[in-house]
């Protein structure tokens, strides 16, 4: 009864240690894949609005979107429905479509108009800063923490 009741929990545990993994790579500033961390690619220096932020982070919603998407008796799918998520975890580059929104410029001579919201493409390149995947590292933590609740049930 106890390893039954072991078992059912294998990816609700492997699922959370996985989660916690897998948003440290925000803190970390890297992903964590065979023990050290592959330092993701610095923001520009001189964007004024980068300054003293961490990387891959503006309102945190990236971050706080990974979570638990599937789970069974002993897996589990970690992931994240934010747009944007693959392009940073994977890498992009090429030309997109943009969506630009209402807004108001100055002119030179200092009137005030307003650009309708329209789209246009551009080229864009956005560095690889991978946050989710398959980490031997991770899986090295999993198996020790089912080692452990084992050895804790007597096993």
């Amino acid at each position: 009864k106890r390893y039954a009741a072991f078992s059912r929990q294998v990816g609700t545990v492997a699922g959370t240690l996985a989660v916690k993994w897998f948003k440290s790579s925000f803190a970390n500033q890297g992903f964590n894949n065979t023990g050290t961390a592959e330092r993701w690619k610095a923001r520009n220096p001189r964007a004024k609005r980068n300054k003293g932020r961490a990387i891959l982070v503006d309102s945190g919603r990236l971050r706080r979107s990974i979570r638990i998407v599937q789970k069974g008796p002993n897996w589990a799918v970690v992931g994240t429905d934010v747009p944007y998520a693959e392009a940073h975890n994977a890498g992009f580059t090429g030309t997109a479509a943009v969506n630009v929104k209402t807004f108001r410029r100055k002119s030179r001579k200092g009137n005030m108009h307003q650009v309708k919201s329209h789209t246009r493409t551009a080229n864009i390149n956005i560095p690889r800063r991978q946050f989710l995947g398959t980490s031997e590292a991770l899986n090295a933590e999993i198996a020790r923490e089912l080692v452990k609740r084992l050895q804790r049930l007597g096993f």
